[in-house]
Formats: structure tokens, C-alpha cells, sequence
């Protein structure tokens, strides 16, 4: 018989992270309750990291319960990494910020800017057609899974920004695109 839990939404919020990141072999969710409600990403990887940090919404609101998230890097990210983002700029470059943030994790297919399309530039942030599940206590289902895509969950961990959308494959998980490639095309450091 399945468990009937209610989920508080800070709760839920950290079980979509977690499912969301769970098969990037560089980030670690963790969710602490003492001392306030605090999501923590661990990243082994400086780029990820960085881009992580400029991404994600930091600080979220549930009708007056805080829950903070913060991106904590394996070690101090080297000034030549903040650096190089600074560089980029804080509207500009989203393309290479996604690819840095979501290289390597499974769910994520690849990152396409189209210039000028309709008057205005564009990134799609690519997804694989694959579903994530998660527990949010949900009532219609059998185990209280809520079952989604990574577009999503993508939509509600990041910082909405003009121009940058999230999208689904059309391809299958082991079909491939000829000229795409979800890596950075900037050193990463291992």
C-alpha cells in the first residue's frame, strides 16, 4: 500500500532538485533544517559550479518560510573561472553559462542560440525525452509520485531570463543529433 505524507512545498522543492541533479556525477543535493530551511549543492567541478551559482534561484519564498539554496564548490573556484564569467556579462551568454551548468548531467541533451530569430536572440536549453519522478505526496498516483520532465523542474529551479527557453527532445534518450554536443566548448576542469 503506498505511504500517505503530506509534503510541505520546501519539501518538495529540495525532491525535485534532488531528481533533477541526481544523475550528475558532479553535484550532491543536501537539504538542512537546522538553523532555517537551507538547500545545499555540493559541485566538484569549478565551471559547474560558477554557473550553477549564477543560475538557480538562490532564495525562495512559501508564504513566509524561507528556503535558501546555495552552490558550494569542492574547493575555492579559481579567480581565472569568476573571472571568465564576469566577462560574459550578466544578460548575455546564456548558452555557454547552461552548458557549463548542465554538462554532464543526464538529463540534458544539448544548448542552441539562434541570433536574430524573429527580432530577437534565443536559447533553448535541451532536455532528453525522458520522465523524472519524484515524492510530492500526490494523491493520483500510487506510490504519491508526481512525474514530469527536466524542462519543467527547469523552469522552476532557475532564474527566469528573456530569451532562454526550456524544451524537450524530439529524439529518443539513445538517438543522437549530428552537429550538436552538450559540452562546453571551454576547459572544464576535472
Amino acid at each position: 500500500m503506498a505511504r500517505i505524507n503530506l509534503v510541505a512545498p520546501w519539501d518538495e522543492y529540495y525532491n525535485k532538485m534532488a531528481a533533477f541533479f541526481k544523475d550528475d556525477p558532479y553535484v550532491t543535493v543536501l537539504y538542512e533544517e537546522e538553523g532555517g530551511r537551507h538547500i545545499k549543492l555540493l559541485v566538484n567541478e569549478s565551471y559547474k559550479a560558477e554557473a550553477l551559482s549564477r543560475l538557480l534561484k538562490n532564495e525562495l519564498d512559501f508564504g513566509g518560510v524561507k528556503l535558501l539554496v546555495s552552490v558550494i564548490p569542492a574547493n575555492d573556484v579559481p579567480q581565472d573561472v569568476i573571472s571568465y564569467f564576469k566577462r560574459m556579462g550578466v544578460s548575455e551568454d546564456y548558452d555557454i553559462k547552461y552548458m557549463h551548468a548542465l554538462n554532464d548531467n543526464d538529463v540534458y541533451a544539448y544548448t542552441q542560440a539562434i541570433k536574430g530569430m524573429i527580432g530577437f536572440d534565443a536559447v533553448f536549453v535541451v532536455f532528453k525525452k525522458k520522465v523524472i519522478q519524484y515524492y510530492n505526496d500526490n494523491l493520483g498516483d500510487l506510490n504519491g509520485m508526481k512525474s514530469t520532465l527536466a524542462e519543467d523542474i527547469a523552469r522552476d529551479i532557475f532564474v527566469p531570463h528573456n530569451g532562454v527557453f526550456f524544451c524537450t527532445d524530439t529524439l529518443d534518450v539513445n538517438e543522437a543529433h549530428v552537429g550538436y554536443t552538450s559540452v562546453s566548448p571551454f576547459p572544464c576542469q576535472r
